[in-house]
């Protein structure tokens, strides 16, 4: 892949998405990168797990749930004219669900990412703030994994296991923004973009989602099954109206909510209205994290 800086967009931008699990971006971020193909951003989109997505079915084998998954999500991805991919270690080994690790391998794996795709934004999931919110292992890993690495994506022998090379300039790491992840459960917000004029669109990359979003997740969370796509709409929405409860917006609209990490490099304005176009910035934002 051809080396370009970080953190400033060269003709076209790149945004990623590190999440833990194949239904992650889907439910998090969809919604804003709709938003931005609507717009006519033409941008080159990354969904990327930290997972393989083994564990997430109650009747299929662990290979043939794997496969499924992976296939869903290059659907979903494929939806919003992106590409998916699970992260591999130097091995090409990727992680059971449940069982992601902070190893020497497994940071080195996003590091290599990062710096070969060399995004404008990079998404994903937030580090918990306090011991009392709940916690998905896979989630709070795949945050910590990020936040780990962010400064060494710059510097060039960090992990060797990956292979050596010369720099000729230095690498500034990209924007990074942590999407609101429902496990936590908090009220605070940096950014909340509103997602209803492509609410549809998000809703089809999780309806081709089936194995998560009509099987396991029912299964897992004990609730009824949708019967199709409208009644998965519906459940979407619904969601959508806790989280504005939450948060503290205006409810009836279906929000999208983000955290500005100061792991990267700053937030500028020219950040918010060529990625956030239109977003509600939090007071503290405006105060404390924009560049």
């Amino acid at each position: 892949m051809k080396a370009r800086p970080f953190g400033k967009a060269q003709g076209r931008p790149r945004l990623l998405s590190l999440m833990a699990h194949q239904d992650d971006w889907e439910y998090t971020t969809a919604g804003l990168w709709a938003r931005l193909r609507a717009r006519g951003l033409d941008f080159e989109g990354l969904v990327v797990t930290t997972t393989d997505g083994r564990s997430g079915h109650q009747t299929m084998l662990p290979p043939a749930t794997a496969r499924r998954r992976q296939e869903e999500a290059r659907r979903a991805a494929a939806a919003l004219g992106c590409r998916s991919a699970v992260l591999r270690d130097a091995r090409g080994r990727a992680a059971w669900n449940g069982q992601l690790t902070m190893d020497t391998l497994t940071r080195g794996a996003v590091w290599k990412l990062i710096r070969d795709f060399r995004p404008d934004v990079l998404f994903c999931p937030p580090r918990a703030a306090a011991w009392t919110a709940g916690c998905h292992h896979d989630h709070v890993t795949t945050g910590t994994l990020v936040w780990s690495v962010a400064y060494q994506v710059q510097v060039p022998h960090a992990f060797p296991q990956y292979g050596l090379g010369r720099e000729r300039s230095s690498l500034t790491p990209p924007l990074i923004v942590a999407a609101y992840d429902d496990y936590l459960q908090g009220r605070d917000w940096d950014l909340a973009v509103d997602v209803g004029a492509v609410f549809d669109r998000k809703v089809e990359t999780l309806h081709r989602h089936r194995s998560q979003v009509y099987e396991w997740l029912p299964w897992v969370g004990k609730y009824p099954a949708p019967r199709d796509r409208a009644a998965l709409a519906a459940r979407l929405r619904e969601r959508h109206r806790v989280i504005a409860r939450r948060a503290g917006l205006p409810p009836g609209r279906p929000w999208e909510l983000f955290f500005l990490t100061r792991w990267g490099r700053p937030c500028t304005r020219e950040d918010l209205r060529r990625f956030f176009p239109g977003a509600r910035v939090a007071p503290r934002a405006r105060r404390s994290l924009l560049g």
